[in-house]
């Protein structure tokens, strides 16, 4: 049923407006006036809010302009004011002026923002490519630090929350900003709006305004004001030498782009996911994936994250932030803006007049936004139950006046819950105050609550109340909620169950005791707690002294900002030290393989060592490889679409560029070549160049002599060579030359013993055989394939396993039909690409492990069996007797004869298979990827400091 109000007008507004404002406005309209805040109904969703403005009939309806940041608003609240049924449409602006508009005005509105909006749509995915880009690059490295910078503090506050005049993030922006000030620091105020900072003209602020009319999904608006705010700070800090501080913001990585573009440290503040905190308190956002990717990023770049919390802390770590990059303090308050001796006791008496309080009325006091966790509601239930049951329960206890400071989502609840008592005086409202009146309101006060709610979704608690540090600034005693950050501040003031236990034990309060805490929702022990305070006067006194005292000494602004200042001047300290080495790891060539097995457990080991700061260069897709390998590591990324011919010529002229860009000291090559332009190179090699000789074909011909030549060219070049074995040492050795003597380590590769484990010998099966091995042509699978058909005919059961990829199609193809030609396909199982957890199981469960291949340098498949614990056959070829040691029989590769008497020997006889078994465990501990690591981390910084 639509509700008729013809002799009433609407005043349609975003956001709540301060208490003086909404006054004069009613006083110059001179008629019965109704303001409508979008915001506080925006829970409902948009149809919902539409619905609520549909069931209403005005006579003449408002667009509230309410100061100039809400500009941008006008377009999409003139839309939106099209479903209210009314006579006359008009803007209204604070300064009383008044400009009407017709529906086409408005429809031309609506039609500007379809346009923004299909801008606003392509904005947002470009930024979603933006940020996955981003989260593939390393942090730039700041050219200055906290003692070297200019001592300017560039405060980036991208939060687009048009005409919002009050709350927690306005704040915790006036807190830092005056800390910053008292500690020495000019500060630069990028904004839209323009907050009272209580600074006088000690801030210079740059006014940056969006470019566009707010529009409809909200998050568009964000991600287009991105790119609006990062090109106009960047105009602006041409010659800016200090720090950057941005409060992290929905779709919004500005400060990231321009820390990345002028090298300067980045601090972020980090308040919650976004996701999360419209999810639980708000409308869902559409866009949830790109919104998550562009915090990550920024999360990702900042060279320091500041929060409020421990839990919050907690979620940095879980989504991959290093705990060394987070510094944790909880909110501050100005605490000389709080001080009870500033105001006279004239001064208290004249607000309690004019609020229609009584001097000896004990006043308990709510100040918030009344957002969804505030629980402003409950305490309207406590003050309606009070009132409902004085009588019979409380007729000693005084009246009580309860007051709310504030607006926001839950008022209109409140509102509705104690109706009653609002018309009585009892309860009163007075609706958004500005935040240099709070403090009167509260030394005007009696008892300050804060009964905070549990998270919705039940997770932990993550809020640091800025009003909490106001109430104890205040020196009021405090009934507060018993959770998250609130029950650590309060850990020694005493619980309601205490005192319903034990009573008040003194009019003095002991340390640390300012307030009572009470069990989350519950409004009967808020109540409770609340008489308690009220009959014992004297208590409060104390208590609200001993708030103050605490929050004197540790939770000020200053604290805060000191804290943030100390951190980041000592992260920057390290990130220049001398002593750390910076390596560039070419990656580039590792995508199966050992190359692939040596960068998955090699580098997580380098990245950890604090002596050094390492960088990885990958082609685009390799992350997917290597993860979680890459984890806290640095990331630079070629797109060359995996052309070999591109990847050389990125090799040799991006990778030098790129390492002088970061001012890297060595280049680590683990792939036989490497950039040969740059002063300070390492390379592995790893690839048997003697492949050429096993191979006929005339194009793989040409490829290994391409390779020979490489890896000669790149040897030279190099300042340290590391071979993986001494057979690879000596054998590549003969054909290459080296720039100075004695340039070579010997560093053998490991193995995953957490991986690789042996099994119980009785579960291995003396039926099954297993090859682990790539398909190239120097593996000799078909001299092995060969031998299979003798082996079959003594052992018809007897099963091949090969586990590997195809990376040769020709020589697949050719042992395909060998297997075919000999009968014998029933005995032999191409496994293809295996996982590692899957080819654990086959080490394990196998009755022999074989091991043909011609060449190899090293050979990683021989120590994985080895550490599982297989019985051996092996090549007696390359570098297979050095790695095997006594833990193998051995062949003669090119021998089929030799090969079928080794293998059926050895499935023929228990006792040899059960030694060979205890032989290569033993052997296996011998190769260790923690000395690979370690012994590799001496030779790149060996050759930094050579």
């Amino acid at each position: 049923m639509t509700v008729v109000a013809k002799n009433k007008v609407l005043i349609l507004c975003q956001y709540p407006v301060v208490k003086g404002i909404r006054e004069r406005i009613k006083d110059n309209l001179d008629v019965d006036s109704e303001f409508f805040v979008v915001s506080t109904e925006a829970s409902a969703g948009y149809r919902g809010l539409l619905k609520i403005l549909r069931a209403r009939t005005f006579e003449k309806i408002y667009v509230l302009i309410a100061d100039t940041t809400v500009a941008p608003l006008a377009s999409i609240l003139q839309f939106i004011s099209l479903v209210v049924p009314a006579s006359e449409r008009y803007l209204l602006y604070p300064d009383g002026r008044i400009e009407s508009f017709s529906i086409s005005n408005a429809l031309l509105a609506a039609g500007r923002v379809g346009v923004v909006s299909v801008l606003g749509f392509i904005s947002i995915l470009y930024m979603g490519l933006k940020a996955s880009r981003l989260l593939r690059r390393a942090r730039v490295i700041p050219i200055v630090d906290v003692e070297t910078c200019d001592k300017t503090f560039g405060y980036l506050r991208t939060n687009l929350w048009l005409g919002v005049q009050a709350g927690g993030a306005i704040t915790h922006t006036r807190g830092v900003v005056g800390a910053m000030l008292k500690l020495g620091w000019k500060v630069l105020y990028f904004s839209y709006d323009k907050p009272s900072l209580d600074v006088g003209n000690q801030v210079t602020h740059i006014t940056i305004a969006p470019k566009h009319p707010y529009i409809i999904p909200r998050e568009f608006n964000h991600f287009l004001y991105d790119t609006a705010f990062t090109s106009s700070v960047l105009k602006e800090l041409k010659n800016f030498r200090g720090i950057l501080y941005q409060r992290a913001s929905l779709g919004n990585f500005s400060g990231v782009k321009i820390s990345r573009k002028l090298r300067l440290p980045l601090v972020i503040e980090y308040n919650g996911s976004e996701n999360w905190l419209s999810r639980n308190w708000g409308t869902p956002f559409i866009f949830k994936s790109i919104i998550e990717s562009v915090e990550a990023a920024t999360l990702q770049h900042a060279h320091l994250i500041t929060t409020v919390s421990e839990p919050l802390r907690e979620e940095l770590i879980a989504r991959g932030v290093s705990d060394d990059r987070i510094v944790v303090h909880p909110n501050g308050v100005d605490v000389d803006k709080f001080d009870p001796s500033r105001f006279s006791v004239e001064e208290i008496r004249s607000i309690r007049s004019q609020l229609g309080i009584s001097d000896d009325a004990i006043v308990i006091t709510f100040v918030g936004t009344f957002g969804p966790w505030h629980g402003a509601e409950v305490l309207a239930d406590a003050a309606r139950y009070f009132y409902e049951h004085k009588d019979e329960e409380f007729p000693d206890v005084p009246d009580l006046t309860f007051l709310f400071i504030g607006d926001g989502v839950r008022r209109m609840e409140v509102e509705e819950r104690a109706k009653d008592l609002v018309a009585s005086g009892k309860v009163i409202l007075t609706g958004l105050v500005t935040p240099d009146e709070i403090p009167l309101h509260l030394v005007a006060s009696d008892i300050l609550a804060t009964p905070t709610l549990r998270n919705p979704d039940g997770s932990v608690f993550f809020g640091s109340p800025t009003k909490l540090f106001e109430y104890m600034a205040a020196a009021k005693p405090i009934i507060t909620s018993d959770l998250g950050q609130i029950a650590d501040i309060f850990f020694d003031s005493p619980s309601i169950d205490d005192l319903k236990r034990e009573g008040l034990s003194a009019t003095e309060c002991r340390e640390g005791e300012f307030g009572v805490r009470v069990a989350p929702g519950s409004m009967r022990q808020l109540l409770d707690a609340i008489i308690i305070a009220a009959q014992n006067p004297e208590w409060c006194g104390s208590a609200g002294k001993m708030a103050r005292k605490r929050v004197l000494e540790r939770f000020t602004w200053d604290h805060q900002v000191t804290a943030v200042i100390d951190k980041l001047s000592s992260l920057l300290t390290l990130e220049k030290d001398k002593n750390q080495t910076r390596i560039l790891v070419n990656a580039l060539h590792s995508k199966s393989g050992g190359g692939l097995t040596y960068l998955k457990n090699v580098l997580p080991r380098i990245i950890a060592d604090k002596a050094l700061d390492v960088h990885v260069c990958l082609q685009r897709g390799q992350e997917q490889l290597l993860n979680p390998s890459l984890m806290d590591a640095k990331i630079h990324y070629i797109d060359q679409d995996n052309n070999l011919f591109k990847v050389l010529l990125a090799e040799q002229i991006y990778l030098p560029a790129l390492a002088k860009q970061i001012e890297a000291d060595v280049i680590f090559s683990p792939a036989n070549y490497g950039p040969i332009f740059f002063h300070t190179s390492v390379i592995l090699i790893r690839n048997a160049l003697s492949v050429a000789f096993v191979e006929r074909r005339i194009r793989k011909l040409l490829y290994w002599s391409l390779l020979y030549f490489a890896t000669a060219i790149s040897a030279f070049k190099a300042r340290r060579v590391i071979f993986v074995s001494n057979y690879a040492r000596n054998s590549i050795s003969n054909g290459i030359k080296y720039r100075h003597k004695d340039n070579t380590a010997v560093v053998p590769h490991g193995v995953n013993f957490d991986l690789y484990s042996p099994g119980p010998m009785n579960e291995r099966d003396t039926e099954t055989m297993l090859l682990v091995s790539d398909i190239y042509v120097q593996k000799n699978i078909h001299n092995l394939l060969l031998a299979m058909e003798k082996i079959v005919k003594k052992r018809p059961g007897i099963k091949l396993n090969i586990a590997g990829d195809s990376l040769d199609a020709e020589y697949t193809r050719r042992i395909h039909r060998l297997v075919s030609d000999l009968k014998i396909g029933g005995n032999v199982n191409f496994l293809g690409s295996v996982k590692s957890s899957e080819l654990s199981k086959l080490y394990k469960t196998c009755g022999l492990f074989v091991f043909p291949s011609t060449v190899e340098t090293f050979g990683n498949p021989l120590v994985e069996a080895m550490a599982s614990g297989c019985p051996i056959a092996c090549s007696d070829r390359a570098a297979m007797p050095e790695v095997g040691g006594d833990a193998a029989m051995y062949f003669n590769p090119h021998n089929v004869e030799e090969i079928a008497e080794v293998i059926i020997g050895l499935l023929e006889n228990d006792e040899q298979r059960r030694k060979l078994s205890e032989k290569a465990i033993k052997r296996a501990e011998q190769f260790s990827w923690d000395i690979t690591a370690k012994r590799t981390i001496n030779v790149l910084t060996e050759a930094a400091n050579q």
